[in-house]
């Protein structure tokens, strides 16, 4: 019909669509091919200026991002060669500290549009990173407010909270203030597994540092988890942070989740026994050459020391976990560990000597977790857990919890 527009059909689309297509990719590809030839001739002019709308384009191709870092390296080092001899400023005349500064803040404005077409960037990230470490007066103020404004878009970014993480170490911004913020991301949405982290790693900083004691938030921080866990059972994230939390007995024990030297070290964390095989097994936290323990049983009417010294992994010569077979089949209160005085192996830095480890409820397995007896709720908080898990019974977070917790109880408490 007259005054009518031909309407396209879907082949017609997918062709014309194929084409564009073909052809930003042929001036993509002439854009990198001029970009090498600049940097293979060491034509540093107008490089920025060049590889800026390719990386508008695609922000992931990381040898663009070393190509302007090579050219801000030698504006940089030019700079200070100035500063040392003004003669050469008549070559550079334009080429100050602020117009240094003026075009790194131009490289983060450049930064922040890239991530906006891939807000999870590496590369872009890192070149932000490494652009405001040059810089001698950042604007961090501006940096927050990009965390800000990027966490809106998308809470679990972890590229955003780890540059956060930097920003705020850089600009010596008050953890308290930063607890804050970690509360405000909680509120939004308590399954944000990042605040949850990210509110873990503060109060594990702040207590190290002794800026606060962790033993008097405690409590409020388990009532904030528990009102979690009971509004959405089935959500991992309270979880975690509730793990988080008995691992710290009551905050007594938050330091040994700071990374320090001290985090290196490598501890037991779980002992099992069978009775019926002879098997004891152990689990450290990370992977070591060889376990060095002589092993004895001991009961009020006996003591038993086990003759054989060979321990077996499925990972040798490294592993987490190492056993050993015993002719030892009966059941016992207690599992000594003393380490072989005639064996020195660097990779056992930190074991103790002796370990002493009693039986665990009245079964044929003895086990020790890294959460101890001393680390057991109170009964009001175990009973609050028993009633969720009444209300959600094939819940498996409530059903770990709760067995873990049942294990550790010592037998002559067991009901």
């Amino acid at each position: 019909m007259h005054g009518r527009l031909k309407v396209k059909t879907t082949a017609e689309k997918e062709r014309e669509k194929r084409l564009e297509k073909e052809e930003k990719c042929k001036l993509f590809k002439a854009g990198i091919d001029k970009a090498f030839e600049m940097r293979k001739k060491n034509d540093n002019e107008n490089a920025l200026s060049v590889t800026a709308p390719l990386l508008m384009a695609n922000p992931d191709v990381y040898t663009l991002w070393n190509y302007r870092r090579e050219v801000f390296l030698q504006r940089r080092d030019l700079l200070n060669q100035i500063s040392e001899d003004l003669s050469l400023q008549q070559a550079e005349p334009e080429l100050t500290q602020e117009s240094f500064e003026e075009l790194c803040s131009k490289e983060l404005d450049l930064t922040s549009t890239c991530l906006l077409k891939n807000p999870k960037s590496y590369c872009v990230w890192h070149h932000r990173y490494w652009i405001l470490q040059i810089m001698k007066n950042p604007n961090w103020k501006r940096e927050i407010q990009l965390c800000n404004e990027f966490l809106e878009m998308d809470e679990r970014n972890f590229h955003c909270w780890d540059f956060r993480r930097f920003v705020c170490h850089s600009e010596n911004i008050p953890i308290e203030e930063e607890l804050d913020f970690s509360l405000k991301k909680v509120e939004e949405n308590f399954s944000n597994f990042s605040s949850w982290f990210y509110r873990s790693s503060l109060f594990t900083e702040a207590h190290t540092r002794k800026i606060i004691d962790f033993t008097g938030f405690w409590n409020d921080e388990y009532s904030m988890v528990e009102s979690a866990l009971f509004t959405d059972p089935s959500d991992q994230s309270p979880w975690f942070y509730h793990k988080w939390l008995l691992a710290t007995n009551y905050g007594k024990n938050i330091s040994s989740f700071s990374t320090t030297n001290e985090n290196f070290k490598v501890t037991i964390e779980n002992i099992i026994y069978d009775v019926t095989s002879g098997i004891l097994a152990v689990v450290f936290n990370k992977s070591i050459r060889k376990c060095q323990y002589l092993v004895s049983f001991k009961d009020d009417s006996f003591e038993h020391n086990v003759q054989e010294k060979s321990w077996f992994s499925t990972n040798e010569p490294f592993s987490k976990t190492w056993y050993i077979f015993t002719s030892f089949h009966k059941s016992c209160d207690v599992v000594i560990l003393t380490l072989d005085a005639s064996m020195n192996d660097p990779f056992l830095v930190g074991l103790p000597d002796t370990i002493e480890c009693k039986r665990m409820k009245g079964n044929d397995k003895f086990t020790m977790n890294s959460i101890n007896c001393e680390h057991l709720l109170s009964e009001e908080k175990i009973k609050s857990l028993r009633c969720l898990q009444a209300m959600e019974p094939m819940n498996k977070w409530i059903n770990l919890v709760l067995t873990a917790i049942d294990d550790k109880q010592p037998k002559e408490n067991a009901k």
